[in-house]
């Protein structure tokens, strides 16, 4: 199964970009100078076919597409997604357990792409909370209110949702509580 999963994320380190593709066409990518105040403007959740034409996607596209790999491979998979409510700083992840394991498959996010590996959920949940708070692009304060940082455990939200909605959707899921 590990073996599948490193294809995957090969995979996608071969083939997906980061950003978002709007309805006209245009390409937004993560270093131009507005993609956070455009990613509210023209962000659409993709559907795994839609990302795998396009090739470009943000984290929230990405773990829809990891899921649906997965699931053709029959692998098992939960998804976590990560707010700041203060600025709605977000990231969405993939989790597969195996031989007792617990691994983060990260697709995205370039400070912790990779496979994870952990002895436990909670151990996992808890430096996935960690790196998002402390990393070198993180918009997460060093004295944040710890209230306006949660986590939820979700299901495959519906494709072609926008910003808010997607938010929505989180919003109405389990929130974990480390």
């Amino acid at each position: 199964m590990l073996n599948q999963a490193h294809e995957i994320l090969e995979f996608f380190q071969k083939n997906i970009e980061y950003g978002i593709l709007d309805v006209n066409g245009k390409v937004h990518r993560i270093t131009d100078e507005n993609f956070w105040t455009d990613f509210s403007k023209y962000f659409i959740l993709k559907s795994p076919e839609e990302l795998l034409k396009s090739k470009i996607g943000v984290c929230f596209d990405q773990v829809e597409l990891s899921r649906n790999l997965f699931a053709e491979k029959g692998i098992l998979t939960k998804s976590y997604f990560i707010c700041y409510y203060e600025n709605l700083y977000s990231h969405s992840i993939l989790v597969f357990e195996y031989d007792s394991k617990f691994y983060w498959l990260e697709t995205s996010h370039r400070a912790f792409i990779g496979i994870h590996e952990y002895d436990s959920e909670e151990q996992l949940l808890r430096d996935f909370k960690h790196k998002f708070v402390h990393n070198e692009i993180s918009k997460v304060p060093e004295n944040h209110d710890e209230s306006k940082l949660k986590i939820f455990e979700y299901d495959k939200p519906k494709y072609r949702i926008n910003c808010q909605q997607y938010f929505d959707h989180m919003k109405n899921t389990k929130e974990v509580k480390l």
